[in-house]
C-alpha cells in the first residue's frame, strides 16, 4: 500500500505520520522505517538509503517505510532525472518486497508523477492544538475514483514527544551514488572489467550496461568509486 498524505506546513503532516507509526508498532508490532527522527523506528536513515536498501532490510509479517518531505527527495520537476527513475522503480516494487510506504508532500504536485500515480490512498490532515485533536480526511483510490471520508484522532499531545518537530529533512543523492559504487567495489569481476577499460567513456558504458543506470547517473558513480580506490590504497 502507498499512502500520500498532503498539506500545508502546520496542518500535521509529520504528526499523522508519527502517529501511523506508533499504530503500526503497537497494534501490528511492525518493522518500522523512518528518514526522521522517530521513537518508533528500528531504523533511520535518509529516504534515499532506505529505498535502495528495501529489499536487504530486516523484516516482519508487516512492514512500513514512513518517508517525510518527499516532495523534496522526489521533486516532480526532476521525473525524467536518472535517480527519480532508480528511485520509481522500487516504489513499484515495494508491494512485492512486503513494505507499506506512507510518505508526506506539501503538495502533491511536488512529488514525482509516477509515484502518484501509483498512490492508493491520500490523506489530508488539519491540526487543532487548542482541541487537541487532528482531523484527517482520506481519499481512496477505487475504479478511477477517489472517495473520501473523515476520521478524528484525539489526544495528539502524547505523540510530539515521539520525534523532533523542528527536524530539517534534505535530499541525499550522494547515498544512491555510493550504493550502486559499493556494487561495482564488492564485484571483482566487474571491476576487472572497469579497470580493463582504455577510454573513461567505455567505463561508463560498462557501468550503464551492467548497473541499468543512465550516463548521467553512471559518470559519478565512476568518480566515487575513483575516489574510493583512491583512498583506499593510500590506507
Amino acid at each position: 500500500m502507498l499512502v500520500g498524505i498532503f498539506g500545508a506546513l502546520g496542518r500535521g503532516k509529520t504528526l499523522l505520520l508519527t502517529v501511523l507509526t506508533y499504530i503500526y508498532r503497537t497494534s501490528k508490532d511492525a518493522f518500522i522505517g523512518t528518514n526522521y527522527v522517530n521513537q518508533c523506528a528500528d531504523i533511520t536513515l535518509s529516504a534515499e538509503e532506505l529505498l535502495i536498501q528495501l529489499d536487504t532490510l530486516d523484516r516482519k509479517d508487516t512492514n512500513m517505510l514512513a518517508l517525510d518531505e518527499l516532495g523534496r527527495i522526489l521533486d516532480s520537476t526532476k521525473w525524467m532525472s536518472d535517480i527519480n527513475e532508480t528511485l520509481n522503480k522500487i516504489f513499484l516494487t515495494s508491494r512485492k518486497i512486503g513494505f507499506d510506504i506512507y510518505y508526506t508532500s506539501q503538495s502533491a504536485l511536488m512529488v514525482d508523477r509516477n509515484v502518484r500515480r501509483i498512490t492508493d490512498i491520500i490523506l489530508i490532515p488539519e491540526i487543532d492544538i487548542k482541541r487537541n485533536i487532528l482531523t484527517v480526511v482520506s481519499y481512496e483510490q477505487k475504479m478511477l475514483q477517489w472517495l473520501p471520508s473523515l476520521d478524528v484522532i484525539p489526544n495528539i499531545d502524547k505523540y510530539f514527544s515521539l520525534y523532533n518537530t523542528n527536524e530539517i529533512i534534505d535530499c541525499d543523492k550522494q547515498a544512491i551514488i555510493s550504493h550502486y559504487a559499493d556494487r561495482v567495489l564488492s564485484d571483482n569481476d566487474l571491476l576487472a572489467k572497469i579497470i580493463s577499460c582504455n577510454k573513461r567513456s567505455d567505463m561508463i558504458e560498462v557501468l550503464v550496461f551492467h548497473l541499468t543506470i543512465k550516463k548521467p547517473l553512471a559518470k559519478q558513480v565512476l568518480f566515487e568509486i575513483d575516489i574510493k580506490m583512491q583512498i583506499s590504497s593510500n590506507i
